[in-house]
């Protein structure tokens, strides 16, 4: 599994437990494919405060807006996407006024299981006529789970009609090998428990959808030759002078602890995703760089274009 597979599918899912950097990958990976000639969308899903406003300086609205030449970010809203649905599904912009304009019928809209999901699932298949490739920014993974199989119950529950229909079509386009999600994780237990949970349950609920693509972010590369571990052993067993060797020594042993930790996720994901792993190593000293989401989101855009030609 190399990066390529991600840069040459149309519609990408991306998700994660809370804290893993899932918007900043998705944004970064918009910038990297928009550099590489696409014409990208970056999508985030009624998202009452929008993540992508702080990395470009732009709210993103229900209809794009164009960030550089090839790429524009937008936020998919129920009410706009169901104003769009009803339009394309009775093809009577009266009756369609009329239903919008019915407090009950909102109401009943808003409580209806599934609605919501569906209709901003059909925008985004929609959109795919439009551009290359769409990059959506999920919620959090239990809150992503939800939305990806509802089609999926939708189709079950509903034989016939408008809502059948429109599942067939969203699942065939997520039956597509073009279509792929994107899980990012951190080499931490509970992140990677999570991980693998959350593509055991999408397998069984969502077939439809391939096996999800796991990037393990914030990976510790190994530093410290065989040589170099057995001299940190021996240096912890003793007490050294000046002080300051011995805070050396425990950074040294604390940077070890990380990458020991990160081969342990990446040997348990590999095993688990027989192959569909992509690691992305921490950037900068400790991962951070001053300049804000920015300046991080610019290295990580650098990061993903270097894998891609090696």
């Amino acid at each position: 599994m190399t990066i390529e597979t991600i840069f040459q599918s149309r519609l990408l899912f991306v998700s994660g437990k809370g804290g893993v950097g899932k918007t900043s990958f998705a944004s970064s990976l918009a910038l990297a494919s928009s550099d590489k000639g696409k014409k990208v969308l970056l999508v985030e899903i009624d998202n009452i405060h929008p993540s992508t406003t702080n990395i470009f300086g732009i709210k993103p609205e229900y209809n794009p807006t164009p960030i550089s030449k090839n790429l524009s970010i937008a936020n998919i809203t129920w009410k706009e996407a169901l104003k769009s649905w009803l339009t394309e599904t009775i093809k009577s912009r009266t009756i369609v006024q009329m239903i919008l304009g019915q407090p009950i019928a909102m109401i009943f809209l808003d409580a209806t299981p599934g609605a919501r999901e569906i209709v901003i699932l059909a925008k985004l298949v929609s959109l795919l006529e439009e551009w290359d490739q769409i990059i959506v920014d999920l919620p959090a993974s239990g809150h992503a789970l939800g939305i990806l199989r509802v089609p999926k119950t939708a189709q079950n529950l509903m034989k016939k009609g408008p809502i059948n229909e429109v599942s067939k079509k969203i699942l065939k386009i997520f039956s597509q090998d073009t279509t792929r999600v994107v899980l990012v994780s951190l080499p931490e237990e509970m992140v990677i428990n999570e991980t693998i949970e959350f593509a055991n349950k999408l397998h069984q609920q969502v077939p439809e959808v391939s096996k999800p693509i796991v990037v393990l972010n914030r990976m510790s590369i190994p530093t410290l030759s065989k040589d170099e571990n057995t001299l940190l052993d021996r240096l912890k067993e003793k007490e050294i002078a000046p002080p300051e060797a011995n805070e050396l020594i425990e950074a040294a042993t604390w940077e070890r602890d990380l990458e020991q930790a990160s081969q342990r996720a990446a040997e348990r994901l590999q095993a688990t995703q027989r192959g569909k792993l992509i690691s992305f190593q921490r950037l900068g000293i400790l991962g951070g760089y001053d300049g804000g989401p920015q300046k991080v989101i610019q290295q990580m855009k650098a990061a993903l274009l270097r894998m891609a030609v090696r």
